[in-house]
């Protein structure tokens, strides 16, 4: 699904974006 596909990525930027935000 779609919907899915899109929380997915935006899981995955959230989680590197708090890893960047730490480092």
């Amino acid at each position: 699904m779609v919907l899915s596909a899109v929380k997915s990525c935006f899981d995955k930027y959230s989680f590197v974006s708090a890893i960047r935000a730490n480092g």
